[in-house]
């Protein structure tokens, strides 16, 4: 079973939220992170609400990457991941249902010639 009582973790929040409704809308930011700007394949992330924590990314072999990290869209993929899994065991633990195991995957398609300029 899971070992944080999430009902009783958002009781709070969700009265607050009942009682102010506006203050359940958030506004999420990322940023650029310090990276070797003579590095044209490698970038990093960081997310304002954790700015000691960042994610690497790189451009995708298929336009000329070393595969070394993520790309970026391996890391948009990675977030609707994270939050589908989230979503899930919040929810499976407020309703008291013991999970045996989970997995998310999720797929996308891209054409690598848009970011090359090929396209039409």
């Amino acid at each position: 079973m899971a070992r944080i009582n999430v009902r009783e973790l958002q009781t709070p929040i969700r009265q607050r939220y009942k009682d102010d409704p506006q203050a359940a809308q958030i506004r999420l930011r990322v940023r650029s992170a310090q990276a070797d700007l003579s590095d044209p394949l490698h970038c990093a992330a960081v997310a304002v609400s954790t700015p000691d924590i960042s994610w690497r990314s790189g451009a995708h072999p298929a336009v000329g990457g070393t595969g070394d990290v993520p790309c970026s869209g391996d890391l948009l993929l990675g977030a609707l991941a994270a939050c589908q899994e989230t979503t899930i065991r919040m929810v499976a633990a407020n309703m008291g249902i013991e999970l045996a195991s989970l997995e998310v995957e999720i797929e996308a398609d891209w054409d690598a010639r848009g970011t090359l300029a090929m396209g039409d």
